[in-house]
């Protein structure tokens, strides 16, 4: 926890959420901002990954039953 409180920025990916951002460890801010507000890199990431789901190159259509 210690090394992810001085972190400049922290965040979880999955392939079902995405990208993550994390801003507060044990109540501590992340990198020095205010509660709830996402890094740069993070926020690119999210741009980034949702922006994929958009691509038809990426998509696929699930249907079901």
């Amino acid at each position: 926890a210690a090394d992810l409180r001085r972190a400049d920025e922290v965040f979880l990916s999955s392939t079902g959420g995405g990208v993550i951002g994390i801003s507060r460890v044990d109540g501590a801010p992340v990198g020095g901002r205010p509660a709830g507000e996402l890094g740069p890199v993070t926020r690119a990431l999210q741009q980034a990954y949702w922006g994929l789901h958009e691509d038809p190159r990426y998509v696929e259509t699930v249907f079901y039953g």
